[in-house]
Formats: structure tokens, sequence, C-alpha cells
């Protein structure tokens, strides 16, 4: 299984690299991406199932590691992240159980194993999440054979098959099979609108 290091600095990089193997999990270090969007796709084209992320990042980041998590959390709702970091801060934006102590890996025995543990049972979430919107997909998938999907249901099916695709779960479509058709977009966009105004 391949999870994510989101960190500043490499240093201790080599050390939880060989403890995680030792425990059949591949730890992948990011080399300091700096935009958002090229971040998701990394994530993406490394078949990432957890994220550990620094909380700081400030030697090399424009941001702290609190705002990225944020955004993983809204760009892949189905990837966990945690922040992992020499002190536990005190953050109101962040609870205390998606926080990791970077000590852990100063330790062996039953609080390593319990790290460890959480780690296996974020990937497994993960996966039981990935079969949900495999579900959603195969779904709007039929659907889509059987009628015209509306322009709602388009966008979601390709935000569903750009993820599913990158862990190799669906097959290649081409970018054409999610085009709709304009004239039908600006239609729904006028009845969003003229329900709003009828609430009004």
């Amino acid at each position: 299984m391949n999870i994510a290091l989101i960190d500043d600095s490499k240093r201790q990089y080599d050390k939880y690299k060989t403890r995680l193997e030792l425990k059949g999990i591949n730890l992948i270090f990011m080399e300091y991406i700096q935009e958002y969007d090229k971040i998701i796709q990394w994530l993406l084209d490394n078949e990432i199932k957890f994220v550990l992320i620094d909380y700081k990042l400030d030697d090399k980041y424009e941001f702290e590691g609190s705002n990225l998590m944020h955004y993983i959390d809204n760009a892949i709702p189905d990837l966990q992240c945690a922040l992992f970091t020499s002190n536990i801060p005190d953050d109101d934006l962040v609870m205390n159980c998606q926080m990791i102590d970077k000590n852990v890996f100063n330790t062996r025995g039953e609080k390593f194993d319990k790290f460890i543990d959480r780690v296996k049972q974020a990937v497994t979430v993960f996966e039981n999440r990935q079969k949900i919107s495999l579900k959603e997909y195969n779904e709007l998938l039929e659907k889509k054979k059987k009628t015209e999907l509306n322009v709602s249901e388009i966008e979601r099916m390709e935000e569903l098959y750009k993820r599913l695709y990158s862990y190799g779960l669906v097959e290649y479509m081409p970018k054409e099979f999610f085009e709709t058709n304009i004239e039908e977009k600006i239609d729904e966009l006028i009845k969003v609108v003229e329900k709003y105004i009828d609430k009004k």
C-alpha cells in the first residue's frame, strides 16, 4: 500500500520508510510541489491511499499543512490525511484525531503498533469509500447507456472517473465521453436561476 509524506525536510525520510516497509507499507516522499492542483495529480499518479502532512511546511512551501489538508479533503474526499508534527499544536481548524506525533518513530512495541494500525485503518476506509464511489460511477454509466444524463450527473461521473481511473478501478474513457451539449447546459443553468428567483 502506498502512503505519502509531504514535508519540508527529507532528513528523516529514510528512517520512516525503512520502518514502514517492515510493516508492509510503502512511504513515498513528495518532492516539493508548490501548486495545489499538481499535488492532487501527484497523489493520484502514485495511487496514494493515506497522506502524512507536516504541520508547518514553512521551509519549502508558502502554505501550512492544515491548509493543504483541507484542500485535499475537498479534492479527493475518499482520501484520509493526518498532520504529522513534533509538537501537537492548538489548532481550532484541525481535530486532534487528525494529528500524528512524529516522535512515534522513536518508539517501539505497542505505541508504534497502534500507529501502524491507524495507518492501515485509514487505508481500509479509503478502499471502502472507493468501492462506494465505483458503485455510483457504474450506476451513472449504466444510466448513460440507456438515456441522457443531465449536466450535474455528467460532471459527477467525470469527477468519479478521474479518481477511479488513477487507481486502476475503471477502464479508459475518451474525453468526449463526458462532453455535454452546451445548449442543454445553458437550459439547466436557467432552470437553477429560475428556481432561485421563485424562492425569493
